[in-house]
Order: C-alpha cells, then structure tokens, then sequence
C-alpha cells in the first residue's frame, strides 16, 4: 500500500499588494512595484497602468529638422515655420534651438521669433540705417526725415556711423516713440545737437547663442565664453543696463572648453560643459551669483 503525504490544511497563506508604481527601473536593484522594462504602456488613466492607444498618422512633413510646443505643435519642415499646422515665417534649412519666453517662441540661431498671441513672425534684432533722408540729434532725441524708425521702447540700442559728431556714436536705451515712428526719445542731455546726411546706423543686436533656455521670464544662453540674459519679459533685447531689476546680463567665464547645452532646473540654471557644470543663481543682476562645479557636464 503507497501512502501518499498529508497535506496540511493552510490557512490564509497571505496576499501582497502594490500600493505604489515606481515607474522603469532599469538598474540591477529594481524592487516589486516597478518595471524593469515596458513598452506600450500609457499612462492616460493615471494613476492605473494601462495599455496605450493605437497610433495613427495625423500630419506628414516634407524635411523636418525640429520640433517643439508652445500650447501648439512647432515644426520647422524645410525652411517653413509651422504652429500649429500653418506656415508662420521663413527661417534657414536645418536644425534649430526653440525656447518660449511668455508668448514668443524664439527660434535660433536665426533670430527669429513668433509670437503667440498677437500672432506676428519676426526678427530678434533690429537695424534702421538712414541711407534716405537726413537723422537731427538733439539733447536727448534723434528725428529723422526718412522712413520711420522700427525700433520699440526700451530697446537698447548701439548707434555708429556719426561723423558730423562723432562723439554721438554710443549705446542707449529708447524711452520713447512718436506716433509716426520718426522721433526716438532718450535720456536728457546724452547727445551733442547737430545733423547727420550720411548713413547712419542704429542697430538692437542679439547675441549668437549656441544653447539657449527660458528661466525666470528671461531669455538665457551662451555664445563663446559668455553668458547671456535677456531683460525681463523681452527676448530682443541683452543690451540694457539701466542698474535695475529688469536689465539684461552678461557673465564671461575662464573654464576651458565650449558651452555644450543649458537647463532651468528649481531656482537655478545649469550651463555645461563636458567636465564642469556652471550654475547660476539669484533673481535680478545685482544679486546674481555664478557658481562653478568640477562634475561630468554634457558631451559636445
């Protein structure tokens, strides 16, 4: 006769339960409640793990070379602009840098920006030169009998080209604008009277930044050894220095190497390099600190 073994009566063996998704955990030391890898997963019915929709074709482009989004899709497809499925503006073929300061998208390194609301596409930079008519320099003004000025309130501007008086060649801020655009407003006494028949040149300029980012309301990037930020709220402009919360700012640095990218991260920006990461910190130019780390940064 086989005896065959008891088997013991167990009761209540126990259960486990997951209460907490840890998301892909693809290291060595992965642990119950997380993924040590997935695919055609979604997480639209949050906080549940469910399958993803099946995909589908929405749009085709031609030859596009960047995306980005600003409430809406951005495309750069060949040399259009797209938001949102239109063709805003023109910019060079290739590969681009996008970042959004409130409602313009700035687009580099064309210098191109397209604004949101107000749905404009335009340049960054700004230059008027008065090859027709004649510029009248007053105290604290500039008139001219050409075409209109295309330059705004609080551009900070860099004027060449005087040779009546030279000494007018300089940078300055715009505090006002005529209605008809032919009369720039500046701070008093900052020019010498006179007359200028030859032309001359005023020009907002925008740094070649190679990497750029948004933090703050500024407009941040590098270009060489140099750090750039923008005044408060106004991506066309990094030449104001007026000694006020709003200005723009510039930094050089003595590390060696290129700037290889930049990111806001909390209450700081992080500028790499390959071996260093540079962080800068503070709320306005008269208290902003630049720190510097000895870490793995970004490859080039």
């Amino acid at each position: 006769m086989i005896k065959l073994p008891v088997l013991t009566n167990l009761k209540d063996v126990g259960t486990a339960q997951i209460i907490k998704f840890g998301g892909i955990n693809r290291s060595m030391l992965w642990s119950s409640g997380e993924l040590k890898d997935s695919s055609g997963l979604s997480s639209t019915l949050f906080p549940a793990l469910s399958q993803r929709a099946s995909r589908e074709k929405l749009t085709g482009y031609t030859a596009p070379t960047s995306i980005f989004a600003k409430g809406k899709l951005c495309v750069v497809d060949g040399t259009n602009f797209l938001y949102d499925g239109a063709v805003k503006g023109t910019v060079t073929a290739g590969e681009k840098l996008f970042a959004a300061v409130n409602t313009k998208i700035v687009i580099f390194p064309d210098k191109k920006y397209y604004d949101t609301a107000a749905d404009v596409f335009g340049d960054l930079e700004c230059t008027y030169v008065s090859a027709a008519g004649t510029l009248t320099f007053a105290a604290g003004s500039i008139v001219t009998t050409g075409t209109a000025f295309a330059l705004k309130v609080g551009d900070g501007i860099k004027i060449t080209g005087c040779t009546a008086n030279a000494v007018n060649n300089k940078s300055a801020v715009v505090r006002a604008v005529s209605a008809d655009g032919k009369t720039l407003t500046f701070d008093s006494d900052i020019f010498t009277a006179g007359t200028e028949t030859g032309a001359v040149t005023l020009a907002r300029t925008v740094p070649a930044l190679e990497n750029i980012c948004e933090h703050d309301n500024r407009l941040w990037g590098t270009a060489g050894q140099t750090i750039y930020g923008s005044a408060l709220g106004d991506p066309t402009n990094f030449n104001v220095f007026d000694g006020v919360s709003t200005d723009s700012y510039a930094v050089a640095v003595g590390s060696d190497g290129e700037f290889t990218g930049c990111a806001a991260y909390a209450a700081h920006i992080c500028f790499f390099k390959e071996d260093k990461i540079h962080k800068l910190y503070g709320t306005k130019p008269s208290n902003y600190q630049l720190d510097t780390y000895d870490y793995a940064g970004v490859m080039k």
